[in-house]
């Protein structure tokens, strides 16, 4: 989201004009007391919209939660996820922007030694990769996809002609 996207979000969700919604955003920059970080938050979001915004749109979206952080997951008595609340910033979006939130999220509070290691562990458990087609049709029927083998009058092709 660029800094303009989300002066427009504010503008939507407070009844603002744009340029009052500019004004707030700005207006919260400014009560970075310390020159060093306001720069420091400045400069992100300025590196953000010139390096992530023209590239978001063209990374694979879908219907996205918005806010899927710790305390939008209901867990029940053995630990395993039972329900997710809070559905009010539901939108279709870039699927790493929840993610992103749900890391961190997962990251947030602890111990600047153990945040790589959660980290790590989130990253390697989400497994990110499009599944082929082979992985829909065993998830919906149950059953791996198999090859016939060739009729008596067909030829195989030369690739499982080679041993």
């Amino acid at each position: 989201m660029t800094k303009s996207e989300f002066v427009d979000q504010v503008a939507d969700r407070a009844g603002l004009s744009k340029k009052d919604a500019g004004d707030a955003v700005d207006a919260v920059l400014e009560t970075i007391e310390d020159l060093g970080r306001r720069r420091l938050v400045e400069s992100v979001l300025d590196r953000y919209d010139s390096n992530v915004a023209p590239r978001w749109p063209r990374l694979r979206a879908h219907v996205v939660h918005g806010d899927l952080n710790l305390d939008n997951v209901l867990f029940d008595d053995t630990d395993r996820i039972s329900a997710l609340v809070d559905f009010g910033d539901v939108g279709h979006t870039a699927q790493v922007g929840d993610f992103a939130i749900g890391l961190a999220s997962l990251i947030r509070g602890r111990p600047l030694d153990d945040v790589f290691r959660v980290a790590r562990i989130a990253i390697d458990d989400i497994a990110l990769r499009r599944p082929t087609l082979d992985d829909v049709f065993l998830t919906l029927t149950g059953h791996a996809t198999e090859v016939a083998p060739p009729a008596a009058n067909e030829k195989m092709p030369a690739e499982s002609r080679k041993s």
